[in-house]
């Protein structure tokens, strides 16, 4: 009798954990900031796993610390040009790289042109990819893009589309992790 008690609690507590989350989901269904957040945290994440399994060597773009699966939580994506000045660019994956986040994003501000101690994000993306693919990826970013909105629901999908490439590259990994 206990066992039942104490299974037919859990399910209920299941239940109202599924109905609070559904709330959540349905409350926020419409509000843009908090779609941008969430499409913006999948999109970070996913653009940090496509870096880690594409690079033989992950480092930051910025300063070349290198990252590993211990310490990814301490690296972000780092935008080129900036989401304050080119939103548009957001959600662009030429536009992202991983970078290490107190001191390259945050501690100097995207560290673009670097400093004595650093080569930046520039000279680090013209490394990584070459000069011509280089010049035809700034070619592409500095080209007028239009100014646009996000719906809620655009956001979703983008979300949806960040989250099913997070669960392939996660699966990609996971070799490594054991």
């Amino acid at each position: 009798a206990i066992e039942s008690m104490k299974k037919k609690r859990a399910q209920e507590g299941a239940q109202k954990e599924k109905a609070v989350r559904k709330h959540k989901r349905d409350f926020y269904a419409n509000d843009t900031s908090k779609q941008l957040e969430l499409t913006q945290k999948s999109f970070n994440r996913m653009i940090k796993l496509e870096e880690f399994i594409r690079l033989d060597e992950p480092r930051c773009i910025s300063c070349g610390k290198a990252a590993t699966i211990s310490n990814l939580g301490m690296f972000c994506a780092g935008h080129l040009k900036t989401v304050g000045a080119h939103n548009e660019l957001r959600f662009n994956t030429l536009n992202v790289r991983i970078q290490c986040n107190f001191y390259c994003n945050s501690g100097l501000s995207g560290n673009i042109n670097g400093n004595k101690n650093t080569h930046g994000y520039l000279q680090g993306l013209i490394m990584r990819i070459g000069q011509e693919s280089y010049d035809l990826v700034m070619l592409k970013l500095e080209r007028k893009n239009l100014d646009f909105t996000r719906s809620p629901s655009d956001l979703q999908v983008v979300r949806q589309w960040c989250n099913a490439r997070i669960r392939v590259l996660e699966k990609q990994l996971e070799p490594c992790n054991a």
